[in-house]
């Protein structure tokens, strides 16, 4: 079992890496789509999958796919509050 602290707030597979930063936005690798940026609190969100709003609730299908073409761009997206907006 992969402790939750190193699982991708996304696909919630195992990350290959994670770093935080002092502004408390984390640089995160998946493996399956890529380099991304988010903020802790969005983390939390994400990973227990509740309190999500009705637009972040119909963005969470399509947040892999665009994670991925950013990346194909050589552009690792920043996600924020109103990722879902």
């Amino acid at each position: 079992m992969v402790d939750e602290a190193k699982r991708c707030p996304v696909c919630l597979l195992e990350l290959t890496s994670i770093t935080w930063q002092d502004d408390a936005w984390g640089k995160m690798k998946c493996p399956r789509y890529g380099k991304f940026a988010m903020n802790g609190y969005l983390v939390q969100l994400l990973r227990r999958r509740e309190k999500l709003t009705a637009a972040q609730l119909r963005s969470l299908p399509v947040l892999p796919a665009y994670i991925r073409s950013e990346n194909q761009e050589s552009r690792a997206p920043r996600l924020g509050h109103d990722w879902g907006a």
